[in-house]
């Protein structure tokens, strides 16, 4: 019997950060997740892997556990091409690189790699402690999950129920409305509920019910549902902030729309912890 093949995380580096902090996170990712790291350079000239290390700074302990890659071209586009040819399981990157301002939301290669990549994308926060955010992700207690009442959410419940069941970790759902309805015209509840006059403990408890709650995750995890009223991306790192929570898990539809924008560019600027975005689409077929 052949060995399964492990999909690689992928670390796209720079040598803007010492790489042995970004490789402290990669290894607790790929601890919980089994995966095997890749480390991309994209440069304007290709290079062979001794280059690849001297660039990045890649500590000699390090060499034997991963494998070191590079693409020449514009670095989203790179990081992207190299993510689909090795099948990539997560592409791991810092929310600013060599280029980011750390007065913008987020770093531009970040976004554009956000915009069309070929599998989930895991952003740890520039601006926070790596050290720190590689314990969060190897000790994983808490797992938030926004919800929006798109199709697209369903992914993000899957995905984070996997990772809470795998890590024994809770799992919180989170619905954030923009306006508190009022009873007997919750209006707004209507994604979730088929009769306008639920009060909102009522639609609660209809919500864990649901088929849409449920069926996407793993009864075998625990799970709590939020119900908050606000804007959705203050809301959500509010949430996550008082929760502790170790990892937030979005899904979007592969473009960033200007309503998600706001909460995605606000996600990557104030997130207390590391985010996985989840691409919504149908699996890749086994071969």
């Amino acid at each position: 019997m052949t060995e399964e093949r492990k999909a690689p995380l992928l670390v796209p580096l720079d040598g803007s950060l010492d790489a042995s902090q970004p490789l402290e996170v990669a290894q607790a990712v790929a601890y919980l997740r089994g995966d095997d790291i890749a480390v991309l350079l994209v440069s304007a000239e290709p290079l062979g892997e001794e280059q690849v290390a001297e660039a990045l700074s890649v500590p000699k302990e390090w060499l034997p556990r991963v494998t070191l890659l590079n693409t020449v071209g514009e670095p989203a586009e790179g990081i992207c091409r190299v993510a689909r040819d090795i099948e990539a399981d997560v592409i791991l990157m810092s929310s600013h690189g060599r280029t980011g301002d750390m007065r913008s939301l987020a770093g531009h290669v970040t976004l554009q790699v956000l915009q069309d990549p070929p599998c989930p994308v895991l952003v740890v926060r520039s601006a926070l402690n790596l050290k720190a955010q590689a314990r969060r992700l190897r000790h994983l207690r808490r797992v938030c999950v926004p919800l929006d009442g798109s199709a697209e959410a369903i992914w993000s419940v899957r995905v984070g129920s996997a990772l809470a069941q795998q890590a024994n970790a809770r799992l919180f759902m989170l619905h954030v409305i923009n306006d508190r309805p009022e009873v007997g015209a919750a209006s707004s509840l209507l994604t979730y509920s088929d009769q306008s006059s639920y009060q909102l403990e009522v639609w609660q408890e209809e919500f864990v019910r649901s088929s849409f709650a449920v069926a996407s995750r793993s009864q075998e995890v625990m799970t709590s549902v939020a119900l908050r009223f606000g804007e959705p991306d203050r809301e959500i790192i509010g949430f996550a902030t008082e929760a502790d929570c170790d990892l937030i898990v979005a899904a979007w539809s592969g473009r960033i729309s200007e309503g998600r924008a706001k909460v995605v560019h606000m996600l990557l600027e104030q997130s207390p912890c590391p985010l996985l975005f989840v691409r919504a689409r149908e699996p890749r077929p086994s071969a």
